[in-house]
């Protein structure tokens, strides 16, 4: 089973995809999704897939004088070119690099279309489709998409004389190539007909709207051989997307490996916890009923707390040695300490209150200092007390600040 994706750019700025496929029969929409540039997931979701993307365009003769003002023309050997903005392909191009095998005018449609769905298509024929009031009109030949006019009215009796005036018109531009006499109408539902051509009507079942249509116009540029104008080739990231694709799935094998094998892990642990968990029951049962292993654990806990209330001690002395230093080293310039107390703890407490004051040229002094404070593992609590300007000294900022030692050794 045939597929085939393509995107268009619509003139409001969002991307439409149409996902297409075709059964025994013929080619069927399967998907149409619409997405602003910026949202990368679904450029992501394109996986493996390569697509042609269609932007709106206009047609101009080679004749006439080339446009400026940011306009690019689409590659190719006719008397007719097709033009867009530069900054729509280049969107283009930055959002499906991955995938882009070139963009296109949004009329390919004009020609895929016809040729893709029509039971006994031709080479070389008019193409019209009915947009707003106007009629849009493709003319290829030899299966190229030679140009495309825009004709108002939109009207069937107003066809025969805008045919007229477009066959006068390619005859005289190319008058080597015979005009066509074979007209498709896409439409879902037209049937038209004009003296002097043969009509059939073609469409491509699921193609609810205008951009639906355009977008699968894009992709069946890949599979209806027809020659379409191209604003851009392949990207070079394109060309490695089934070896990118590749390395996409076995990455997410190995992290459903990885994944799998922490679900194992976790079930090992779980049970070793309720191993361990039964041996500790086993054990609180056998203390509780050894009196001797009771009277053994009350003298250890002890004797613990002796060597832990010594080497309290004996770190009380080296932590306030460490704190002194770390003020040395952390003030800011500019700033001094007047005073410098704490709060009466005993002599196997944890933590002590210590209060600093002092006066600094500027109140950032004080912020940095207290930054620096709050940077140190042995502090805590470190809170600004007061901060005031000097009653004497106006160009001097007076502060107090409290903080919470932590007198045990690192």
């Amino acid at each position: 089973m045939q597929r085939a994706y393509g995107i268009t750019h619509t003139k409001d700025g969002t991307f439409v995809g149409t996902s297409l496929r075709r059964d025994a029969v013929a080619w069927k929409v399967q998907r149409v999704k619409t997405w602003m540039p910026d949202k990368w997931v679904h450029t992501v979701l394109l996986l493996h897939r390569g697509v042609h993307c269609g932007t709106p365009a206009h047609w101009r003769s080679k004749l006439s004088p080339a446009e400026n003002g940011g306009h690019v023309e689409a590659t190719g050997d006719g008397l007719f070119a097709a033009c867009t903005f530069g900054d729509h392909v280049d969107l283009v191009q930055q959002r499906l690099a991955p995938n882009l095998l070139g963009v296109v005018p949004d009329d390919a449609f004009l020609a895929t279309v016809p040729l893709s769905m029509s039971a006994d298509p031709v080479n070389s024929f008019v193409s019209i489709h009915a947009v707003d009031s106007a009629y849009r009109i493709g003319v290829v030949l030899d299966r190229q998409l030679t140009a495309v006019f825009l004709l108002a009215p939109g009207i069937p009796s107003a066809l025969e004389s805008h045919l007229g005036r477009i066959e006068r018109y390619i005859r005289r531009a190319l008058p080597e190539s015979p005009f066509p006499r074979r007209v498709y109408v896409i439409s879902p539902d037209a049937e038209l007909s004009v003296d002097g051509f043969e009509c059939e009507r073609v469409w491509i079942d699921g193609a609810t709207d205008e951009d639906a249509l355009r977008s699968a116009g894009a992709a069946l540029v890949a599979v209806a051989g027809a020659a379409v104008p191209r604003f851009t080739e392949i990207t070079a990231a394109a060309r490695f997307r089934a070896v990118r694709t590749g390395l996409c799935a076995a990455a997410a094998s190995l992290a459903l490996g990885l994944l799998l094998a922490g679900g194992v892990a976790f079930a090992a642990s779980m049970w070793y916890s309720r191993q361990i968990a039964a041996y500790d029951v086993k054990q609180k049962q056998l203390l509780a009923t050894s009196t001797e292993l009771q009277a053994l654990l009350a003298d250890n806990q002890k004797l613990s707390k002796r060597i832990l209330d010594i080497e309290g001690m004996l770190s009380h002395q080296t932590t306030w040695a460490r704190f002194l230093q770390a003020i040395a080293d952390h003030r800011s310039s500019g700033l001094f300490i007047q005073r410098l107390g704490s709060a009466s703890t005993s002599d196997m407490a944890a933590t002590a209150d210590v209060g600093l004051g002092g006066w600094a040229s500027e109140e950032r002094a004080i912020t940095d200092f207290i930054t620096n404070l709050q940077s140190m593992k042995f502090l805590s609590k470190v809170q600004l007390g007061v901060i005031e300007r000097d009653t004497e000294h106006s160009n001097l900022f007076r502060f107090k600040l409290t903080c919470t030692l932590k007198l045990a050794q690192d």
